[in-house]
């Protein structure tokens, strides 16, 4: 499950970091979806959409989607602007940047993370959230959630993308400011379960 920690609208933390079903509680007080898949040390094929077919396939069919994409990023590349769209099978080959603001969408934005650390700055109440994702975790985020995606800084990360829409989801920015702190809201550390696997 991710980790979250809270942060007051200066970015100072506020409170100890959740995890487990703590983390899951939080999360879904703010209508945010969760969950892993267990990642295989010997992929079926170089193809996520083969290799994880039937999670990929449940996923789908919660969320009502009708398209995947898959972002890399490669680990010369920082921040979120440097991200490549490689579509996956069956997509229309959407292929946009990562928004560089705090947005929302009209429709639920769901992500899996299969390599690399990602952050999610999430507005909740008079603060924010940092939702901290390893490789293996998806979330769903409802649609008007004001968010940004922080991807792990020099470092390889993919993901997948599942859209409700073939025309993906539009970003619309909302003005809000995160505080400047914001990209030391680290990921966390790989996991003992990632690290076995990477060997």
């Amino acid at each position: 499950m991710p980790q979250i920690t809270h942060h007051d609208l200066d970015g100072h933390a506020v409170g100890p970091a959740a995890t487990g079903w703590a983390a899951t509680r939080v999360l879904a007080d703010l209508g945010i979806d969760s969950g892993r898949w267990a990642l295989r040390s010997q992929p079926v094929s170089s193809t996520p959409l083969l290799t994880y077919a039937r999670e990929l396939h449940a996923l789908q069919r919660r969320v009502g989607a009708v398209m995947t994409d898959r972002v890399r990023q490669p680990p010369s590349l920082r921040g979120t602007r440097g991200a490549r769209v490689s579509p996956a099978s069956g997509s229309n080959g959407l292929n946009w940047p990562e928004p560089a603001q705090v947005h929302v969408h009209h429709d639920a934005e769901v992500r899996v993370l299969l390599q690399g650390r990602a952050t999610f700055a999430v507005r909740a109440g008079d603060g924010w959230l940092a939702v901290a994702c390893e490789p293996g975790e998806w979330l769903i985020l409802p649609a008007g959630l004001p968010h940004r995606l922080q991807i792990g800084l020099g470092e390889e990360v993919e993901m997948l993308r599942l859209y409700a829409r073939p025309g993906g989801w539009r970003a619309e920015a909302t003005g809000s400011v995160l505080p400047a702190s914001w990209q030391s809201w680290a990921a966390p550390e790989p996991s003992a379960l990632q690290e076995a696997l990477a060997a």
